[in-house]
């Protein structure tokens, strides 16, 4: 017997549930954690061998399996049998992920059906089929069971039989109706039927053929129980939708064909969305910013939202909400003092549809989205003021790189999402009036705490002003700062005050606005950074004025009372040219030892450049190298200096290092004088006494120092200088040696491989510490402009 035999036998051996529960072990296998290693996935390191973790963070093993090996999983099992495929299929498609054009057109195809199909001929569909298919009611009664057994269908699920109404019945065509009867049977116990059920869904014809049978099956038998009819398309599956691998580059298309024959259409998208009710986090691009107009933002803001006062149908006498408007034939009567049929029909078919929870609009600057977002606050009556319309289920907001929507839209739209944790407003038109208008949002209501932020980037906003970023992250209690931390109110509720993530990147182009007093102000004020329940993880202050003084106040609340700010653990200190690096490295070792990513792009350069020392030949490499050892890597990352033979050495316990440093950026002129790691496949088991620094670049311009032998393994850092570390961490550290021999221009697959990300992950709500690929991926870690 074949091992596909074998499996066949097996999946029926078990109930669908315990199928289910594979198909969603595998499909959760590949949810990226909010634990995170700050790592890549070193898929090479495994072999093929995907072992499960038993703790996290954790580099190897792999925290999660790779989007693709899950997704291939799944297919696979679809292949099996029909019982896994009933179970595999639903997981198969909760995340799309639209890649190239032809795999956009098979979605289209799969989820939306022909699009040949007049939108018009839809209704005249639906009374064909209610006119010409036989009526099947399911009764109780015993004297209605008399029919042969050859005209009846079982029903498993309701427990007795459904027998077919004579056409010459009462309830029959000639009645009041009829109603097919393969709607009225379980899955089962029919064949689906793409030609009755894939029709064209511009004005979506699978809702109002439900919604159809519903009214007359009500009309004829009030009291009866219908089941919703089991719909074959898989729209109804996905919860993710993004084009962050569309490309349309190497096509050979020329510029007419990308204007006029475009493969992503508003029209198409907007078909799509509709069919797929239960989606809840969408992502775009530049590719394809062309199709988000005005009616697929609708599509995708207004979901799940109240059906407007001036379209909710006028309450009518009769047996039931469900027989309002409600004609014989399944329609809806037409009467003069009635609102528009099709937009009635539309809100309630928005009001039934799941808000969604995440958009993420990085990068869309086309003028076709520019206008549709303005009309679209303009039509939906969108306002900064408090009364304004707002949307309450969104959480997480993404607009990095929207350079051209103006400030009043951005504004009003921001600001009717009152509910917001994770927002990047990084590279916008961002103005004072919209942090303050945030900060009223976060105010104490009698409704309910307000908005609490999370995650929040504020990198190279032109606009913003440095009392506003202050007065933003303190609070009201920013006007009455006295100079004294200790002495000076501190806010009780705030939009910052759970603050995690917070992202004020800034380069020499666009530097942050932020003076010395502010940003003293905001380490000694905020409480995000004086709260003893501050978890702050990721910090970005590049191009921030960041001398000693601010570095002895960061964190000087928890210091004081013995807590040290452990939770921190990316840090962005690049583009500060007069950051004194003593003081830094103080800082790191009694405030900040658990910081594992630090950028120090353009940064020190009193001390980390060649002209510090006179000199731009080999004197000069040679200094610049010895004061990175000596100042950074030695202090920060290297165990304490011991005598072998004066002191005993425990095997249970091992010497942690004074730091978890272990990735640094700097510019690309340090990193050339640093020396490499040894080769590939060279590493030695014995050679535990220096870590194994190297340089790792990104398929773009920016490149890391990293600490080949320290990682994460099962919850467990671990720097690879004694024998049991080096044995475990042996894996990464030959991966990363990997990534180091083929360099930035090989790289080409590896757009995720980087550390201290400048793009905020909103689909899934990992925040500034989370890791994608494809072209979110190349702005987080590849362009070297934040």
């Amino acid at each position: 017997m074949s091992s596909l035999d074998q499996t066949r036998l097996l999946s029926r051996a078990y109930p669908s549930d315990v199928l289910e529960a594979i198909a969603a072990a595998i499909y959760l296998s590949a949810l990226p954690q909010h634990t995170s290693s700050l790592d890549p996935l070193y898929a090479s390191a495994l072999n093929g061998q995907y072992a499960a973790p038993t703790s996290l963070p954790t580099s190897f093993p792999l925290s999660s399996w790779p989007e693709p090996v899950a997704r291939h999983t799944l297919a696979a099992l679809c292949l099996v049998s029909r019982d896994f495929r009933n179970a595999a299929r639903p997981w198969l498609w909760k995340r799309l992920e639209v890649n190239v054009p032809r795999n956009w057109l098979g979605i289209l195809d799969s989820v939306c059906g022909d699009e040949d199909v007049d939108p018009a001929a839809i209704p005249q569909n639906i009374n064909n089929l209610l006119e010409f298919d036989s009526r099947a009611l399911a009764s109780p009664d015993p004297s209605r069971r008399a029919t042969s057994p050859d005209t009846r269908a079982f029903s498993p699920e309701r427990g007795y039989f459904v027998e077919p109404v004579s056409p010459s019945s009462p309830d029959g065509p000639s009645g009041l109706g009829s109603v097919p009867h393969d709607l009225l049977t379980p899955p089962a116990s029919r064949d689906p039927s793409p030609i009755r059920l894939r029709m064209r869904a511009v004005s979506p014809g699978r809702w109002r053929f439900v919604k159809a049978i519903n009214n007359t099956v009500h009309h004829s038998e009030p009291g009866l129980y219908v089941p919703t009819p089991e719909d074959p398309s898989p729209g109804r599956h996905v919860r993710h939708l993004d084009f962050n691998h569309f490309r349309t580059i190497g096509l050979r298309r020329s510029v007419g064909e990308g204007i006029n024959a475009r493969f992503v259409t508003d029209a198409r998208l907007e078909r799509l969305l509709k069919e797929m009710p239960n989606l809840q986090a969408f992502g775009a691009t530049e590719f394809m910013d062309s199709a988000i107009s005005t009616s697929v933002l609708a599509e995708l803001i207004l979901r799940g939202s109240p059906i407007p006062a001036d379209k909710i149908r006028p309450a009518r006498r009769g047996r039931g909400s469900q027989q309002r408007n409600a004609h014989p034939n399944g329609s809806d009567s037409e009467s003069e003092d009635d609102v528009d049929g099709d937009e009635a029909d539309e809100a309630e078919r928005l009001a039934a549809t799941k808000a969604l929870e995440a958009i993420d609009f990085c990068g869309c600057v086309s003028t076709v989205f520019v206008s549709a977002l303005h009309l679209f606050v303009q039509k939906e009556g969108l306002s900064a003021s408090p009364s304004g319309r707002k949307f309450m289920e969104l959480r997480r907001l993404g607009l990095r790189g929207v350079t051209t929507v103006p400030a009043s839209t951005l504004t009003a739209l921001v600001l009717s999402f009152p509910n917001l944790t994770h927002l990047d407003l990084s590279g916008t038109l961002c103005s004072p009036a919209l942090l303050e208008g945030l900060q009223a949002a976060g105010a104490d209501r009698e409704s309910g705490p307000g908005m609490r932020l999370k995650s929040v980037a504020l990198s190279r906003c032109v606009r913003l002003t440095s009392a506003s970023i202050a007065r933003f992250l303190i609070g009201p209690s920013y006007d009455s700062w006295d100079g004294d931390h200790a002495s000076s109110p501190r806010q009780t509720a705030g939009v910052c005050d759970e603050l995690t993530e917070l992202a004020l990147y800034g380069d020499h182009q666009y530097p942050n606005p932020l003076t010395e007093d502010d940003l003293l102000r905001i380490v000694t004020s905020a409480p995000c950074f004086t709260s003893q329940t501050s978890s702050m993880t990721y910090l970005d202050l590049s191009s921030c004025p960041v001398t000693t003084r601010v570095l002895e106040a960061a964190f000087s609340s928890a210091h004081s009372q013995g807590n040290r700010a452990s939770s921190l653990r990316s840090l962005g200190l690049s583009h500060i040219p007069d950051l004194p690096l003593a003081s830094l490295t103080a800082f790191l070792t009694n405030r900040a030892p658990n910081v594992e990513v630090l950028t120090l792009l353009g940064s020190c350069l009193s001390e980390l450049s060649t002209a510090a020392y006179g000199s731009s030949g080999r004197v000069g490499e040679v200094a610049l190298s010895l004061i990175v050892r000596s100042k950074l890597l030695d202090p920060l990352c290297s165990l304490p200096f011991r005598i072998q033979g004066l002191r005993p050495i425990v095997d249970d316990v091992e010497e942690k290092t004074p730091t978890r440093l272990r990735v640094i950026e700097f510019s690309p002129a340090v990193l050339n004088l640093l020396p490499p790691a040894p080769p590939h496949g060279s590493f030695s088991p014995h050679a535990i006494q220096s870590p194994a620094w190297t340089t790792v670049r990104s398929r773009g311009g920016r490149a890391w120092y990293v600490d080949a032998s320290a990682c994460w393994v099962n919850g467990e850092f671990l720097r690879g200088n004694t024998p049991r570390t080096a044995a475990l961490v042996r894996p990464v550290q030959e991966e990363i040696s990997r990534l180091a021999a083929i360099g930035a221009s090989a790289a080409g697959g590896h757009g995720s491989i980087g550390w201290h990300a400048r793009k905020m992950e909103v689909l899934h709500g990992l925040g500034m510490l989370g890791r994608e690929d494809g072209l979110y991926g190349a702005v987080s870690f590849a362009y070297t402009t934040g």
